[in-house]
């Protein structure tokens, strides 16, 4: 069975060349200002824990791999029709 993960960080580590992955496992936990093992624990996030990565730290994870937050996100992002919400706020008052 595959396990999926929040973040897709393992996966854009995975697709580093050997030594870049190694520099990267050692310069981002530093860029991050977080543990190494704070940092391995952030890769293997699964979908549905309670744990999320701050969103100043995605922006930093998402320069390093040359992407945006939503693609380091493997969550679907819910989609909110702010007009019905409008609608049913204003028929309660």
């Amino acid at each position: 069975m595959k396990t999926f993960y929040k973040y897709s960080i393992h996966s854009k580590l995975e697709d580093l060349s050997v030594k870049r992955n190694r520099i990267a496992k050692n310069i981002l936990p530093l860029a991050l200002k977080v543990t190494r093992r704070t940092f391995e624990n952030y890769c293997y996030i699964k979908i549905g824990d309670r744990d999320n990565i701050a969103p100043d730290k995605l922006q930093i994870l998402a320069n390093y791999f040359e992407c945006s937050i939503e693609d380091l996100i493997n969550e679907p992002m819910p989609i909110i029709d702010y007009q019905a919400l409008e609608k049913k706020i204003k028929e309660n008052f």
